[in-house]
């Protein structure tokens, strides 16, 4: 079909702003993300609770379409076959196509498409170093588990983190806390030798980095308390006119500022002060 014949001229459509170039005249939107889907996808928060039913069942995932809104969602066959305490295998044979589940927790969403990311709800009795039974191998590891791990160091782009059986994870400084004003007093969670409790937040198995987030809102939403710094995923998170809190990443010819994993804002130097002093030229070099 000729896409004429879908939008032609004159015909009203909804459409999602993505980008704002005031400087260039320009702004791109998209009409995918302002779907009926895509809306209910932004309405729901990373840690709220959810129910529906099996779609799908593949080798490593079981597409879960959530009820009433009719989103798509997937959940590791792995982690739902040690919330039932049973293999996979097993699972995977015995999971029926429109059977209900309930008690599944959003661990993460993508703003762009809406597809959502789940697990079961988790348990709050601690897990202990060394002994995790959720970390049998790099393949057994999901978003969405908690593991408890060892702080070894720290790096401008994250602090590292001794997971059981010789893996690692990292922590970006923007995943450390739900408040960055404790990282910039030196009061922050994570010191050397600390054992902590982090959530995975994505599992990479080119780079075979695990990324961790030790965010009271990620790891209990239900007991967190107020979130100072929200977390910022991507630039769709953001507004223009919107004021945020970043961590300083890079000092040339301005500031680039991290907001979250992904997402580093530029600040110009015409934007740090007032008024430009006659001093900044060597403070900023190229």
């Amino acid at each position: 079909m000729d896409l004429k014949d879908l939008f032609y001229v004159g015909k009203s459509v909804n459409v999602r702003i993505t980008e704002l170039r005031p400087e260039e005249d320009k702004v791109t939107a998209s009409i995918r993300q302002a779907l009926p889907a895509a809306i209910a996808a932004e309405k729901l928060n990373v840690g709220d609770i959810v129910g529906g039913m099996v779609s799908q069942v593949h080798s490593e995932q079981v597409v879960v379409t959530i009820m009433p809104a009719q989103l798509t969602a997937l959940l590791s066959l792995s982690t739902l076959a040690n919330h039932r305490q049973t293999g996979i295998e097993e699972l995977r044979k015995e999971l029926k196509i429109g059977e209900k589940l309930d008690g599944l927790v959003v661990v993460s969403k993508n703003p762009t498409s809406g597809l959502l990311v789940l697990s079961t709800k988790r348990s709050n009795q601690p897990s202990s170093y060394g002994i995790s039974k959720n970390i049998v191998s790099f393949e057994s590891i999901t978003p969405g588990e908690i593991v408890t791990g060892k702080v070894v160091k720290h790096a401008p782009n994250g602090t590292q983190i001794e997971l059981p059986n010789g893996l690692t994870g990292k922590v970006h400084p923007c995943d450390a806390t739900d408040d960055l004003g404790l990282i910039a007093s030196g009061h922050g969670p994570l010191n050397i030798d600390d054992e902590v409790k982090c959530l995975v937040l994505k599992v990479n198995p080119h780079t075979r980095i695990i990324d961790l987030s030790t965010r009271q809102s990620r790891l209990d939403p239900e007991n967190a308390g107020e979130v100072v710094d929200r977390e910022i995923s991507s630039i769709q998170d953001l507004k223009e006119g919107q004021t945020v809190r970043g961590l300083v990443k890079n000092v040339q010819n301005g500031l680039f500022v991290a907001l979250g994993r992904s997402v580093v804002a530029r600040v110009k130097i015409r934007e740090l002060f007032d008024e430009v002093s006659h001093f900044l030229p060597s403070i900023f070099r190229s």
